[in-house]
């Protein structure tokens, strides 16, 4: 091919295809959220650590924890609760580290955050009081673990990256 031709063909096809062609067709592999600045979070699987945190995790992380009081009326009725339960996999526990990118494109690696994904698939079908009775059950369980859940009410983007992060690497 003469080399005009070449050049001619090379952007002919650049205009064809558009830059933001994904090379990679089984998807990305990173998590990423812009701010309202254009500032980036980015998480790579890499730096994730996924829990399921099953019935059986909850019933001894309940009983084991000094936060609740043997014997009380609560403690005897959330216990009940959990141990009644259906629920497998009610959470799954998640750790990772978010790399945020500022505007000068200067990235820097944050601290590990621990956020806490929700089994929605299996609480939305609960009757309404099993599903805030067994909801209070678990969060006493929880308490002592200093886990978070994602609030997107926030309008914080680290709050949709611990949601984004849950919908990806959150398997129940």
């Amino acid at each position: 091919m003469k080399p005009l031709k070449l050049a001619a063909f090379a952007l002919t096809a650049g205009l064809a295809f558009p830059a933001s062609i994904n090379a990679f067709p089984w998807g990305n592999k990173e998590i990423v959220v812009k701010t309202d600045l254009g500032e980036k979070y980015v998480v790579k699987s890499s730096a994730v650590k996924v829990t399921p945190w099953t019935k059986s995790d909850a019933i001894a992380d309940f009983e084991n924890k000094k936060f609740h009081k043997p014997g009380s009326p609560d403690y005897l009725k959330y216990l009940n609760i959990l141990k009644s339960s259906k629920i497998k996999i009610p959470y799954v526990l998640i750790e990772f580290r978010p790399i945020f990118i500022d505007l000068n494109n200067k990235k820097e690696a944050q601290g590990y955050i621990k956020t806490t994904c929700t089994n929605y698939d299996k609480f939305k079908f609960l009757p309404k009081e099993e599903f805030t009775e067994l909801t209070k059950a678990y969060l006493y369980a929880l308490y002592p673990l200093g886990r978070n859940f994602p609030d997107t009410s926030t309008g914080l983007a680290i709050e949709t990256v611990k949601l984004k992060v849950c919908e990806k690497y959150a398997k129940f």
